[in-house]
């Protein structure tokens, strides 16, 4: 058998040698985000987007949403995967609570434009204002 008595260390140890830097590297990098942000609020995110050109229900939907769940201020320009590690399944709930929030329906978006180019915290906000409203939704 491939591990017999004795040789299996030379596995713990790589495994060590390789996950211990990346959880280093991880933990860091979000104590830095924090560091960083620590004074950003919903009013630097917006000022960051073109003023009068997005939608203010989406802005605060997706600034409220991601922010809360990462636990960390965003920004327009942070990547949904590398900066905030998100991968597909993750944002997937993420944005279905988002687009409750700014009344947007997420029933057919293969037919969206930006569908498959959701890279930024900006591309997802233009993503849902491509979105048709929700029914029977009051703001």
């Amino acid at each position: 058998m491939f591990l017999n008595k004795g040789n299996g260390w030379w596995i713990i140890a790589l495994l060590s040698a390789v996950l211990i830097p990346v959880f280093i590297l991880h933990t860091r990098h979000w104590k830095n985000l924090k560091r960083e942000r620590a004074q950003d609020s919903i009013c630097t995110f917006s000022r960051l987007l073109p003023a009068k050109h997005h939608d203010t229900w989406i802005v605060r939907a997706v600034y409220e949403g991601i922010s809360k769940e990462r636990g960390v201020s965003i920004r327009p320009s942070d990547r949904l995967e590398k900066d905030l590690g998100y991968g597909p399944d993750d944002l997937d709930e993420v944005i279905h609570e988002i687009a409750h929030r700014a009344a947007k329906n997420l029933a057919s978006t293969d037919a969206n434009p930006l569908y498959g180019k959701v890279i930024t915290v900006r591309d997802l906000i233009c993503f849902l204002e491509y979105q048709p409203r929700s029914q029977n939704v009051v703001r």
